[in-house]
């Protein structure tokens, strides 16, 4: 209810909707209240500073691509497969931090479809798709999020974190909204702009 009112007295400014499909792993629009496209991009590549400086561009969608092949080889002729867990670990870990980054910036609420259990249940034969780990991981992070670079008391720091969400336990506790996120009917959503 907070959360709602703090948005009819235009307290957040922005929608950020993620789209989970199949050419993207994961793709973000960041709009204005006005539905102008403020920022969008694909989640595929995650940009990542190096200890040198240097900015590389880490393509997580071919690598899982690539892994997931390797398995499936791996399974066919009785050899030994690859772990796949921690590079999905890897990858929600990069693409929350960067929402994260978005939302304070643009002061947003996240938009999801509500796709439901058997679509997810589905798709876990497609290794490199994160649908479900990446709702937890999202929801686990905004309940208490904190940034290193920050000092103690500032918005952000350890003592002074943001709580967007409620705290989750399991899967089953997420509903048509949980703090800044809100979920909506996935009819229609997917649609591509021939553009």
């Amino acid at each position: 209810d907070l959360v709602r009112e703090i948005i009819r007295n235009n307290g957040n400014q922005h929608i950020i909707g993620i789209d989970r499909g199949e050419r993207h792993l994961l793709y973000y629009s960041v709009i204005d209240f006005d539905g102008n496209i403020v920022e969008q991009g694909s989640l595929n590549n995650i940009d990542q500073l190096r200890s040198d400086g240097e900015i590389i561009s880490i393509p997580y969608q071919e690598i899982l691509k690539n892994r997931e092949v390797n398995r499936q080889s791996g399974r066919n002729n009785w050899q030994n497969i690859q772990q796949i867990k921690d590079l999905k670990e890897g990858y929600l870990s990069h693409v929350i931090h960067k929402l994260c980054m978005l939302v304070e910036k643009y002061q947003a609420i996240i938009v999801l479809e509500d796709l439901n259990q058997g679509f997810k249940r589905g798709r876990f034969k497609v290794e490199r798709q994160v649908y479900q780990n990446f709702e937890m991981a999202l929801m686990r992070k905004f309940a208490f999020l904190s940034f290193k670079d920050r000092e103690l008391c500032e918005p952000g720091g350890i003592l002074n974190a943001y709580q967007w969400c409620n705290p989750i336990t399991a899967y089953q506790d997420i509903f048509a909204q949980n703090g800044i996120v809100f979920y909506i009917r996935a009819s229609y959503t997917s649609v591509v702009d021939p553009v």
